[in-house]
C-alpha cells in the first residue's frame, strides 16, 4: 500500500471556528464564577496574573505556581484551559492532549462548549504528537478515535441556541464543516490501526459533509484499496477525485494510481493504462461518488474464466491449449478496447448531462440570480407581441405580493 506520509507530512489542520457554538473565554468564565465565591482573593489574583503573562514559559511557571499552592481550587478547570493553549502554543502536543484528556474526564461537569473546543484542540494536535514506534501507539490511536468520534456526535446532537436568528436548515449547515473535522480524524485512527470498514465509513462520512477535502478522499482511497477483499474500483474512483481537488503529492499519487490501476487490469499495453487513467480523472472530476455504471474488469477475472476453458479443452485435446492461450491473448486485447470506448461513452454522457442542467439552470435563473434581474420586460414583449402583458396581467393575482408562476 501506498506510505501514508504521502498528502499528510507537514500537514496542519486547520482550526475550525465552531461559530454555531460560542465557547465563553476563560478570563469572562472565570469572572462570571466570582458571584458563586468559591475561591480566595489571592488564588484568583494569581490566576489572573498567569493569564495575563505574554511570555509561554513565564505563563507555564505561574501555573506551576498555582497548581502548587491551590491544588483544590475550583479554579482548576481554567488552569488547565490555559495549560492547553500554552503548551499550544509552545507546539508541545503530548502535553495539549495530556492536560485536554484530563478535563475531558471530568465528564458531565464541562459544559458542552467547553467540551467541543477541548474536544477540537485535542483531535487537532494528534497527528502533530503521535509516534507510531511508541509502545502504547495503539492505545494512542484508540483514544484518538473515540475523542473524534465523540466530538462528531456531540457537535451533531448539539441544539440550537434560542436566540439564533439561523433556520435549523441553515444551523445543520454550519454544523457540517465541525462534523467532517471529526470524522475526518476518526477515520485517520482507524487507518493507522488498520480498521479499514470502520475507516471507510469514516471518511465517507466527511466527505459527505465537506465534499472538497482533498485529504479525506486521498485516505479514504487507501482504505479502499486496504481492505480484505480490496474495494478497488472504488478506491481508484476516491485517490482520482483526490488529485482532482488538489490533494498534495498529487503527482506522487497520480503515478501510484497508475501502477495500481496496471497491476489490477494488467492489460496488453500499457498506453491503455494512460488512456484509461485520464478518462478516470475527468470523471472523477465531475462527482465525488462513483456511478454504477462505472467499472474497470480485474485481469484475475478473466484468467479464471479463461483458465476455465483451457482445462476443459486439455481434457478434449492437449493441442487446444496453444490456440485457447492466443484466443485468450486476443480477447484481452479487444477487452481493453472496449473498455476505453464504454469510459469516453461515459465521459460524453455526463458531459451532455452537464450541459443540459447548465442550459435549465441558466433559463431559470439566469447568471444565478432571479429573472426580473437579469432579463428585462421587453425580452418578453418583442417575442410574444404586445399581447404578452395582457396575457400575464389576465394569469397573475395582483392582491398578491409574492412571487407566481404562470403558463403562457
Amino acid at each position: 500500500m501506498m506510505q501514508m506520509r504521502f498528502a499528510t507530512k507537514g500537514i496542519l489542520f486547520t482550526a475550525l471556528a465552531l461559530i454555531c457554538i460560542p465557547a465563553r473565554p476563560v478570563a469572562a468564565q472565570a469572572q462570571q464564577d466570582q458571584s458563586k465565591v468559591t475561591y480566595t482573593i489571592p488564588e484568583y489574583n494569581a490566576f489572573q496574573a498567569a493569564r495575563a503573562e505574554t511570555n509561554a514559559q513565564n505563563r507555564l511557571k505561574l501555573l506551576d505556581d498555582f497548581v502548587t499552592k491551590f491544588p483544590s481550587s475550583t479554579l482548576m478547570t481554567y488552569v488547565d484551559q490555559l495549560y492547553i493553549s500554552t503548551y499550544t502554543e509552545l507546539k508541545n502536543y503530548p502535553k495539549v492532549i495530556e492536560y485536554a484528556d484530563k478535563m475531558l474526564a471530568m465528564g458531565d461537569k464541562l459544559d458542552t462548549a467547553t467540551r467541543l473546543q477541548t474536544l477540537q484542540t485535542r483531535v487537532q494536535v494528534f497527528p502533530f504528537a503521535f509516534n507510531a514506534k511508541a509502545p502504547d501507539a495503539h492505545d494512542q490511536l484508540t483514544k484518538e478515535r473515540d475523542a473524534a468520534k465523540d466530538g462528531a456526535d456531540l457537535l451533531g446532537k448539539f441544539p440550537k441556541p434560542a436566540d439564533s436568528k439561523l433556520t435549523d436548515e441553515q444551523f445543520a449547515e454550519q454544523k457540517k464543516p465541525g462534523i467532517a473535522f471529526f470524522d475526518a480524524a476518526a477515520g485517520f485512527a482507524d487507518l493507522q490501526l488498520k480498521d479499514y470498514p470502520a475507516a471507510i465509513e469514516a471518511f465517507k462520512g466527511a466527505t459527505a459533509n465537506n465534499p472538497k477535502d482533498a485529504i479525506s478522499y486521498y485516505r479514504l482511497g487507501l482504505s479502499y484499496l486496504g481492505a480484505t477483499p480490496p474495494q478497488s474500483v472504488d478506491g481508484f474512483w476516491a485517490l482520482a477525485r483526490a488529485i482532482n481537488l488538489g490533494v498534495p503529492d498529487a503527482d506522487k499519487i497520480k503515478d501510484y494510481l497508475h501502477k495500481a490501476i496496471y497491476n489490477y487490469e494488467q492489460p496488453g499495453c500499457e498506453t491503455s493504462v494512460d488512456e484509461q487513467l485520464n478518462e478516470l480523472l475527468t470523471l472523477a472530476g465531475t462527482s465525488g461518488d462513483r456511478p454504477a455504471t462505472y467499472t474497470i474488469p480485474a485481469a484475475a477475472d478473466l484468467q479464471k474464466s479463461l483458465e476455465g476453458i483451457r482445462d476443459s479443452l486439455g481434457r478434449l485435446d492437449q493441442t487446444l491449449i496453444d490456440a485457447a492461450n492466443n484466443a485468450g491473448s486476443k480477447m484481452q486485447h479487444q477487452l481493453d478496447q472496449l473498455r476505453a470506448r464504454a469510459a469516453r461513452a461515459e465521459l460524453r454522457h455526463s458531459e451532455v448531462l452537464g450541459r443540459h442542467a447548465e442550459l435549465l439552470s441558466n433559463a431559470l435563473y439566469p447568471n444565478k440570480t432571479l429573472q426580473e434581474r437579469e432579463i428585462a420586460g421587453i425580452y418578453f414583449i418583442s417575442r410574444h407581441g404586445v399581447e404578452f402583458l395582457r396575457n400575464v396581467y389576465e394569469a397573475i393575482n395582483p392582491d398578491c405580493l409574492d412571487h407566481q408562476v404562470i403558463s403562457l
